[in-house]
């Protein structure tokens, strides 16, 4: 496995679409877990952010079953400042729950 630039942890468009196509092809599997669904539905958004995508981004953070007060700013500074708002929200700690899950 080589890592750089063309991995896609380092390309967000990428990455955004392995984030929608699992969510797409595994829409009936993630029903029953909502949690998980939701946590995709969170990364999906971030790296819309980071794209610049605000119509992606907000239907990403529609999708959220019950998106926390953090994730409603996170979303704010990500919309305002791209990916620098991001890492402000990182910085701060103001990360919500859902990202604290990594690994489903």
């Amino acid at each position: 496995v080589r890592r750089g630039r063309s991995d896609h942890a380092a390309n967000p468009e990428s990455t955004l679409a392995g984030y929608q196509r699992f969510l797409s092809k595994y829409e009936t599997e993630l029903a029953p877990h909502p949690d998980v669904r939701d946590w995709y539905h969170y990364r999906a958004m971030r790296e819309a952010l980071i794209l610049r995508n605000r119509d992606v981004a907000g239907r990403h953070r529609a999708a959220i079953g019950a998106p926390s007060p953090l994730v409603t700013l996170e979303y704010a500074l990500g919309s305002a400042f791209g990916y620098h708002g991001l890492t402000v929200a990182g910085r701060l700690r103001l990360r919500p729950a859902l990202d604290r899950h990594r690994g489903h």
